[in-house]
């Protein structure tokens, strides 16, 4: 599906919250390069099982929360450099994603420290770094954040 060559005079702004969301033949999704798209929703491209590609233009600048979730077979994509917002969980369940898993610093668009996962109780923020979003240390068991926070434990 080609999106962004709709008219000359026709250009998107925004992909809005679940736009493509549960399209379960989805395979492909291109924006023409010289497209305008500032804006991927939430849960845009939300449980798309057979998506394994899509290609956004240069002038993407936010990803909201859960844009890509459960892309379960998405594996060829590139956050554009000027991107300066992700949410939380963009990119959740996805294997385009588990491919960053191996860094220690998981930085994204334009200086996003997305994620942090390595396991030094003492880091250096990298330099370049311009945003870190909610959320960017959850779950890192080094710092004793994680998903299980609050809950008390019954062993003795």
């Amino acid at each position: 599906m080609d999106i962004g060559r709709l008219g000359a005079e026709w250009s998107p702004v925004d992909c809005e919250d679940g736009a493509f969301a549960l399209c379960d033949t989805l395979k492909s999704v291109t924006f023409a390069n010289d497209a305008i798209l500032y804006y991927i929703g939430a849960n845009a491209v939300y449980q798309c099982y057979r998506l394994t590609d899509i290609q956004l233009p240069n002038s993407m600048r936010i990803i909201a929360e859960h844009a890509f979730y459960d892309c379960t077979r998405l594996s060829n994509f590139a956050v554009p450099s000027h991107v300066v917002f992700i949410g939380e969980d963009a990119f959740a369940n996805s294997p385009w994603y588990d491919t960053f898993k191996k860094e220690e610093f998981i930085v994204l668009g334009d200086g996003i420290l997305y994620s942090y996962t390595g396991n030094s109780s003492q880091i250096t923020i990298p330099e370049g770094i311009k945003r870190i979003p909610s959320f960017s240390f959850y779950n890192n068991n080094t710092f004793g954040i994680s998903s299980n926070a609050g809950e008390t434990s019954s062993e003795t």
